[in-house]
């Protein structure tokens, strides 16, 4: 069974407009006369600032800044509700490492779950619940080349069918919207160059290889790739 529940919606910016307007109506007239909603009802909602500050502690990597790497690939993975992780390709001029960070739970939907107890989101406090598994080891230069290779030349496919989305949601003024899926965070260096892009996976799954654009799939299969190898080297 799928651990995602996918829920698409289409609507057009005309009804969404509509719709907006017939509930701020609404509110505006029940609003006065409506009793207090109890504390019980009201759900809290995380600070997505504080969340990813929790993600650059978690997942703090030095070794891609050292002055002998040529290229690298950082790809951070933050799922709604599988545990996050982050895989870093490095490339210098001898070698390709690997360096792979994962956590054993999903770390919004623990702060979710403090937060709506009313218990403080102490950043160190949360961290002593969470068990964070690092490890890092060295590829073949062809091996590392490769991958490189592939997450690059679909970086451009991925934007040029992105901007063929946007196109068509202006011409239709139709969008859709598919919500508990994840993204991938993905920082691409060479030289003097960087090349940073969210990008979102409508379904992702932790052991199959999912995304609507090219360059998705292909990060999912390394990430899964690199999970298998850290787990036979246990």
């Amino acid at each position: 069974m799928n651990l995602f529940e996918k829920h698409v919606y289409r609507m057009s910016f005309t009804k969404i407009w509509l719709l907006g307007l017939a509930i701020g109506t609404v509110i505006l007239i029940l609003g006065p006369t409506q009793p207090a909603l109890s504390q019980e009802s009201v759900s809290v909602v995380v600070d997505e600032i504080a969340y990813y500050r929790l993600l650059d502690s978690v997942f703090e990597e030095k070794e891609s800044k050292g002055f002998d790497v040529l290229s690298f690939v950082n790809i951070r993975f933050v799922p709604s509700f599988l545990p996050e992780s982050q895989i870093t390709l490095i490339r210098t001029g001898k070698k390709a490492k690997i360096i792979y960070i994962r956590t054993d739970m999903n770390l919004y939907s623990r702060m979710n779950e403090l937060a709506n107890k009313g218990e403080r989101l102490d950043q160190a406090a949360l961290l002593k619940t969470v068990r964070i598994d690092s490890r890092s080891f060295d590829l073949t230069l062809e091996e590392g080349d490769k991958w490189l290779s592939k997450i690059f030349l679909a970086i451009p496919t991925a934007t040029q069918r992105i901007d063929r989305e946007r196109i068509a949601v202006q011409r239709t003024g139709t969008a859709e919207v598919v919500l508990d899926g994840g993204f991938y965070q993905l920082k691409a260096h060479h030289g003097m160059n960087d090349i940073l892009l969210s990008l979102y996976d409508e379904n992702p799954n932790g052991n199959r290889v999912t995304g609507r654009y090219d360059l998705i799939k292909i990060l999912n299969r390394f990430r899964i790739e690199v999970s298998s190898l850290v787990d036979d080297r246990k």
